[in-house]
């Protein structure tokens, strides 16, 4: 019985083998390539809702909010390039920051962005 020794050296010779390896090789490379991308892409999310919510004491004081049900807005952000091409208008809500201390009629509202869904950092 003798057995076929095969060595690294002589499987290089063999054109099967070295198409499989390049392949593999390249398929690597390009994952690493692709998840290691850092570039900062501004990207502009649209029709992000916005929610203003008034304190029961606002609202027992008479105050409304007078303003479209379905208020959206756009919100602009800037971060890796394969988190912010995920981020969906449904992962963002626009909150007015102070409605709960509401005293009358008139005043402004500071608003902020909430994120619904934690994942990687990006830029508001």
């Amino acid at each position: 019985m003798s057995h076929k020794k095969i060595s690294l050296g002589s499987l290089f010779y063999n054109n099967k083998f070295v198409m499989i390896f390049s392949v593999f090789c390249a398929l690597v490379i390009w994952v690493v390539f692709a998840t290691r991308n850092t570039e900062e892409i501004p990207r502009t999310v649209t029709d992000v809702p916005i929610v203003v919510n008034l304190s029961d004491s606002a609202q027992q004081s008479g105050l409304k909010v007078f303003s479209p049900v379905n208020a959206k807005a756009k919100v602009a952000i800037k971060g890796n390039s394969l988190t912010v091409n995920q981020v969906k208008n449904t992962d963002l809500q626009i909150e007015a920051k102070q409605a709960a201390s509401l005293t009358g009629a008139g005043q402004q509202l500071q608003i902020g962005v909430i994120r619904h869904k934690a994942g990687e950092p990006f830029q508001l």
